[in-house]
């Protein structure tokens, strides 16, 4: 497989990122052996229980996982509305449910990843695409605290466009935002079917991220560690 650095990769128009578990880690914390209860307590004006919040809670990731119509994707609070119901409870709390699975599936930038982006920042156009249930309003807070949201032009969630990928809406929507073609950009994920299967079917070149086996649709690259985005060590500091 061929080296992966921009030089390599004749500095693309725009990389378009994945998140997490590809720029964001120690998200989707969302098994039953999480303490919702904790977080849903930190909340203002919660009246539920601490067993039935996480009974709840369980049942609207239960639910969200089953959804069976992806082009149809619901807004979380309208799933744990729907779970409350079915569970004789009152709708009112739907919103607090909704920011307790939020803040549990948002993670962290860690420092390794907002410095790679500033260093790309300097070379190439970056935007964001990723699949999330919650809204995105967790994520873009934390772009903030992290000095990152200026770095990317276009920032995609599925759950506002209420798609997932590797549904081509959601890349094409980027695609459009970003006013390019599919073949002036360079997808990075981690995933080799909402990612690389994703991005690569529409002419996207893309890179695999991590150890996982290959998708259908073979990346253009495919490294370890995303440090090898990165250009030469002489050529950081120069512009596009």
């Amino acid at each position: 497989m061929r080296p992966l650095s921009l030089q390599h990769l004749c500095r693309p128009e725009a990389v378009v990122f994945d998140l997490h578990n590809t720029l964001m880690f120690g998200h989707d914390r969302l098994g039953p052996e999480q303490d919702y209860a904790s977080t849903y307590r930190q909340l203002d004006g919660g009246r539920l229980p601490s067993e039935l919040v996480d009974e709840v809670v369980c049942a609207v990731v239960a639910d969200r996982w089953a959804w069976n119509e992806p082009g149809l994707l619901p807004p979380m609070e309208q799933v744990a509305a729907r779970v409350l119901r079915r569970m004789g409870l009152q709708g009112e709390e739907a919103a607090r449910i909704a920011e307790v699975v939020a803040l549990h599936e948002v993670g962290v930038l860690p420092q390794a990843s907002r410095q790679l982006l500033h260093t790309l920042r300097r070379h190439t156009r970056l935007a964001l695409v990723s699949n999330i249930w919650s809204d995105s309003r967790l994520w873009h807070d934390h772009f903030d605290r992290c000095g990152v949201s200026q770095l990317f032009e276009v920032v995609v969630f599925s759950s506002e466009l209420g798609c997932d990928k590797p549904d081509p809406r959601i890349f094409l929507e980027a695609l459009d935002q970003l006013d390019i073609v599919a073949s002036e950009c360079l997808f990075v994920g981690d995933d080799p079917v909402a990612d690389i299967d994703g991005a690569g079917r529409l002419g996207f070149r893309t890179a695999l991220v991590g150890p996982r086996p290959v998708a259908t649709h073979r990346p253009d690259y495919q490294r370890s560690t995303l440090a090898e985005l990165l250009p030469p060590e002489g050529d950081r500091h120069g512009g596009r």
